[in-house]
């Protein structure tokens, strides 16, 4: 840019200044050549405050107006109206162009040199009052256009109320007629209706593209370019599709919804079949248009209707969402085979399962299988999609976290019916160590169902016998857990009112089979903070102490913002471990277990064969001690 009448006229005002206003205007806007800094930067050259600093930058400024010298400010940025236009603004079409109202205007301005920043400060005080000054100005944007600025705004706000009436997205060719403007107005228009709207092929959608935008897309190229004006049946139109696409799959549920979503794009029934509206672009699409629509690229081998999808605007949670949208519900192994089938060498491997605990959109409808979180699942549909959990991998975990007293409705698709299944599908299938394990957590009084229930209930009542009982396959006592861990598990169970090992591992964002949290039941058995139980695997209810615990904890937390076994609450509750003097087993805690804790609390070496009854002890977890 070429400053240079601008720069002196600014040198005559500032050298009229106070040294120190001086200094600081030229430091800031880099006048004499030098580059601009922030106003943080110029304050800490300075050594004085921002604020400081601002107030002596509008004290210079204000000086600057000064008639004898602002007159020729004026004009020479005057000169300058176009110039700093293009470098702020973003052309759009040949029809003119547009900035955006945003946070980052004054970013923009900043590409502008010192001089000229300078310039519009002494003159608007601001951007947007120069942008207002000089542009047309519409709710979202500043604009300019080589169009009057009522052709502009008119068809602006009739877009407006076009896509007030119809979803999105619409062929271009249909907003030309119904506007009655050129391709190039009309891309200007769209610029001015919403920042988020983006022209796909011959159609205009929001940006990022929607799973319904782009299936309506790819619908209405197949019915426009293979199908013409013929009906259609839906069959056809969803074989048509899969065997085009590998990365969405269509079912006759979805296809309809598109269908019926959009009547400015398609008409028919789901009895008649469909045909599209034809609405084709010449402007955009003549060259694909004047093929023959059997023509392939001989480029990608593709037909003249396949739509491509913006894989730049697609997340693997949307890629998620179609699968499961398909599928209904769905296993965490299936999920991840689906997507990479879809996505082909798009994306890398990524963990599905993470992304999933992240998001709102899904829920767990048992231990790894997934659901949309709105999916409406009818009766019908359930009993279909029970059998999903007809395995030994889901049947094991029902009857595991059963026998650790967990509830049966902690997974919406792990209810009375289900359970019934299981037991029919078990009894046929499955192995007899399952099937009898499964009777002895059953409840079939439960069970809504016609069928005479007497002989299920004998059938509990002489065959239920629980056979997945493991004992821990190291010393429980001989590394003690973070007494973080600990705080965390027990507030997590004062909330559901009892705990067991599987919510205990979740509680630390383990696997729930992981038998690391065994040493926590331990410690919080005999601090009685939970009660005794008879295996370590079973539930245990809340004790007296668990308040009291919880206090101690808490007050230690609001100190320092956490706690760990070597600060005053740490060493309260060390001091109270080693003070119980058990001397009768507690549940599936011996005495032999809480005497080699205690020794480990001290910090004393244990020697393993001065201990009597190891033997006897339950072999439990590997966990060091150590300082957090």
């Amino acid at each position: 840019m070429n400053t240079f009448s601008l720069n002196n006229s600014l040198t005559v005002a500032i050298n009229s200044l106070d040294k120190n206003l001086r200094d600081i205007l030229i430091f800031k806007y880099g006048i004499r050549g030098k580059g601009c800094f922030s106003s943080e930067e110029t304050a800490n050259r300075f050594n004085i405050s921002i604020k400081k600093m601002l107030m002596l930058e509008r004290k210079a400024i204000r000086k600057l107006r000064n008639p004898l010298v602002f007159k020729q400010i004026v004009k020479d940025l005057e000169s300058m109206h176009s110039l700093v236009w293009t470098t702020v603004s973003e052309a759009v079409s040949s029809a003119g162009e547009i900035v955006y109202k945003s946070e980052s205007i004054q970013q923009t301005f900043d590409k502008l040199q010192g001089e000229i920043l300078l310039g519009i400060k002494c003159e608007y005080n601001t951007p947007n009052v120069w942008l207002s000054e000089n542009a047309y100005e519409l709710p979202i944007a500043w604009f300019r256009s080589k169009y009057p600025e009522k052709i502009v705004l008119a068809a602006v706000n009739e877009t407006n109320n076009i896509l007030k009436k119809i979803s999105l997205p619409v062929t271009i060719q249909f907003l030309l007629k119904s506007l009655n403007i050129d391709d190039e107005l009309m891309k200007l228009v769209i610029s001015l209706v919403d920042p988020t709207l983006k022209f796909y092929r011959e159609y205009t959608a929001k940006r990022p593209l929607s799973t319904m935008q782009l299936r309506t897309i790819r619908v209405h190229l197949i019915l426009l370019h293979k199908y013409f004006n013929n009906q259609t049946q839906c069959h056809q139109i969803i074989k048509e599709h899969n065997s085009l696409y590998t990365d969405d799959h269509l079912v006759p549920e979805t296809a309809g919804k598109v269908m019926i979503s959009n009547p400015h794009l398609f008409c028919g029934s789901e009895d008649k079949g469909w045909k599209c509206i034809e609405q084709s672009t010449n402007v955009l699409t003549q060259k694909i248009v004047n093929k023959k629509t059997t023509e392939k690229n001989p480029k990608d081998e593709k037909p003249c209707y396949f739509f491509e999808r913006p894989w730049s605007e697609t997340t693997a949670i949307n890629i998620v969402k179609e699968i499961l949208e398909e599928k209904k519900i769905c296993h965490i192994s299936d999920i991840n085979k689906a997507f990479m089938e879809r996505v082909g060498h798009r994306y890398i491997l990524v963990n599905v399962s993470a992304a999933l605990r992240k998001e709102n959109n899904f829920k767990v409808m048992a231990p790894g299988v997934y659901a949309l979180y709105n999916c409406n699942l009818k009766p019908d549909d359930l009993n279909e999609l029970y059998k999903v959990l007809l395995n030994d991998k889901d049947c094991y975990a029902y009857i595991t976290e059963r026998y650790a007293g967990a509830p049966m409705n902690i997974y919406p698709l792990w209810t009375p019916s289900m359970e019934r299944m299981w037991c029919i599908w078990a009894k046929k299938h499955g192995n007899d160590k399952t099937y009898q394990s499964l009777l002895y957590i059953a409840n079939p009084s439960l069970w809504a169902t016609g069928e005479n229930l007497e002989k299920w209930n004998e059938e509990k009542k002489w065959n239920g016998c629980y056979y997945f009982e493991s004992d821990l396959s190291y010393p429980v006592w001989e590394k003690i857990p973070p007494l973080q861990d600990i705080f965390t598990i027990v507030t997590d169970s004062k909330l559901k009112g009892y705990i067991n090992w599987k919510n205990a591992n979740r509680s630390m964002n383990l696997l729930p089979n992981r038998y690391k949290s065994a040493s926590i039941l331990f410690i919080l058995i005999v601090l009685e903070v939970i009660l005794p139980a008879e295996h370590w695997q079973k539930l245990h209810y809340l004790g007296p102490k668990l308040d009291d615990f919880i206090s101690k904890l808490i007050d230690e937390i609001r100190k320092k913002g956490f706690v760990h076994w070597e600060d005053n609450a740490g060493l309260y509750l060390k001091r109270l471990i080693c003070d119980k003097k058990i001397k009768k087993n507690m549940g599936w805690v011996t005495v032999n277990d809480y005497k080699k804790l205690v020794r480990i609390l001290n910090k004393e070496t244990v020697n393993w064969q001065d201990l009597k009854d190891i033997d006897n002890a339950p072999k439990q977890m590997e966990l060091p001690f150590y300082d957090i």
